[in-house]
Parts: structure tokens; sequence; C-alpha cells
């Protein structure tokens, strides 16, 4: 089992282990007992989560997947956009208007 990502966010380790098997390539996210004992580690400290394949003939494949990922393409990696319909303010990752239902001019 080879780790591709560290991160303290569990949200986010778990987006990219979804984005690995949405590509077929299994994985798991390493850490998630921490969640359990959130508010007695100590200040300064925090939960380190680690993003995992199963099948290490995968890496090459999944390194790249990854890195494209955590690249640009991550989700809200992009600036914020305003609906031209009614104004409302939306971080990148929002693809229609949450108030109107307009799409995003980037959609």
């Amino acid at each position: 089992m080879k780790c591709l990502h560290q991160t303290s966010d569990r949200t986010r380790a778990q987006l990219l282990r979804g984005a690995l098997e949405s590509e077929g390539i299994a994985a798991i996210v390493q850490g998630e007992h921490l969640t359990a004992i959130h508010g007695e580690i100590p200040t300064g400290a925090s939960a380190e989560y680690r993003v995992c394949i199963v099948d290490d003939d995968q890496l090459p494949r999944a390194g790249h997947l990854a890195k494209q990922w955590l690249g640009e393409g991550a989700p809200g990696s992009g600036a914020p956009w305003v609906c031209d319909t009614c104004g409302e303010r939306h971080e990148a990752h929002f693809e229609s208007c949450w108030k109107c239902g307009a799409d995003s001019d980037a959609s």
C-alpha cells in the first residue's frame, strides 16, 4: 500500500480518495480513527490523514491523477464568481447559483 498524499483536512482526503476511485483506483484514507479524539489532541497538533492506494502497481497513474486533482483542477481552486442573474457571490466549486439556479459562466 503506497500513500500519495497527507493532509490535516479530512474532507480533502476523502474527496481525493473519491476522485481516485471514480477512475477505478481503489484507495483508502488512513487516520480516520483520529476523528474520535478530536479535541483531545494537544494544542498545536493536528490530525493527519493519508490517502493511500490499495494496488501498488497503480502508483504511477494514481500519482498523476492526484497531482492533477491537487493542482488547478482541485475543487475550490479557481476564482470566486458572481451570478449574472441575481448578483450572488459563489466560491469556485459551485457550478450553478444556489439562490436563483443560473449556471456559472465557467460551466
